[in-house]
């Protein structure tokens, strides 16, 4: 069985030490989910280390409104995502912007769709591969329509895995605002043979 990590990545990123008043680099590992705000965060970072003390008060709040997020105003825009795994093609609706990640292994393929509110779906079609998601203990199975659904939730974040028509369907790292809107993605996915 091949195990499969999450997708990370090792940046140098520069941020303001309050206590000498200097900017100074570390590397960081993180995950792919939260590029966008830590791109934000860095040139926030930048602009911070030349501001005077008022400004910097403004820019934190800034910072702590923007990391509250949620996909829950209705000005989301959506978008339709095709595509072909092994022998199913997969279409869903994600709200803008989306990442895609593909990896490709022996027996199967995985997408990896990472959004803005460190939300991730997975969709997976293969055997011999196991995710994080996977060793979770489930609060609730069920079978509806030929699908069998399993939800939890793990670091007050809510998950769920859906096997459908020989693909694994998963969401995991959401929070209770966004719940519905992830809920209905995989309520609405559409997987037919090519």
């Amino acid at each position: 069985m091949q195990h499969i990590e999450m997708p990370e990545l090792k940046l140098e990123v520069e941020y303001f030490n309050k206590n000498d008043y200097t900017c100074y680099g570390e590397l960081l590992y993180i995950n792919i989910n939260s590029i966008l705000s830590l791109y934000i965060m860095l040139i926030i970072s930048n602009i911070y280390c030349i501001m005077t003390k008022p400004y910097k008060v403004i820019i934190l709040m800034i910072i702590f409104l923007s990391a509250c997020s949620t996909l829950k105003n209705e000005n989301v825009t959506y978008k339709l995502d095709s595509q072909l795994l092994l022998s199913k093609k997969v279409e869903m609706q994600l709200p803008m912007p989306f990442h895609i990640q593909k990896d490709n292994y022996e027996e199967g393929v995985v997408y990896f769709y990472s959004f803005v509110d460190s939300a991730i779906i997975i969709i997976l079609q293969g055997s011999m591969v196991e995710l994080p998601i996977d060793k979770y203990k489930p609060q609730k199975s069920k079978i509806r329509n030929h699908r069998k659904i399993s939800v939890g939730c793990e670091n007050n974040k809510f998950w769920r895995k859906d096997v459908y028509k020989g693909v694994n369907i998963y969401y995991d790292n959401v929070s209770s605002s966004n719940k519905r809107v992830y809920d209905k993605i995989l309520n609405e996915i559409k997987i037919t043979s090519y």
